[in-house]
């Protein structure tokens, strides 16, 4: 038996297809929470979603469950917030607004050739 390995250094770089995340934005928005399109203090981090977002089109978006300044992810005070109802009404807005885009993205022929077409023009 042979085996090869391949290293490779972290994960690759993540990428947001906009398209699909300004409709999930919008579902967001619809549930009271007004989505930003970018953030300067969130940081690109390395997560495998890098990895995923160069197979097919993602989004990796990012809701706060404490104020600014207040916790960073890793952080005990951070996962206490988690725990809370702000956390866990967090989540669950995240979840509808990911439903959301979904039953969209199925629904929406000329959407998906959006989402295809500016995945596509990265690749």
């Amino acid at each position: 038996m042979n085996v090869e390995i391949v290293a490779r250094e972290g994960y690759r770089d993540m990428r947001n297809n906009m398209t699909m995340a300004r409709v999930f934005g919008a579902h967001l928005g619809a549930l009271g929470r007004p989505a930003r399109e970018t953030d300067d203090r969130v940081g690109a981090g390395s997560t495998d979603m890098g990895d995923v977002s160069h197979v097919v089109p993602s989004i990796h978006p990012y809701l706060a469950i404490v104020g600014e300044n207040e916790a960073l992810c890793h952080q005990h005070a951070f996962a206490e917030a988690a725990a809370s109802e702000r956390g866990i009404a967090t989540a669950l807005e995240a979840a509808k607004a990911l439903a959301r885009t979904a039953v969209e993205l199925l629904v929406d022929e000329p959407l998906r050739a959006s989402v295809k077409a500016e995945w596509s023009a990265r690749a």
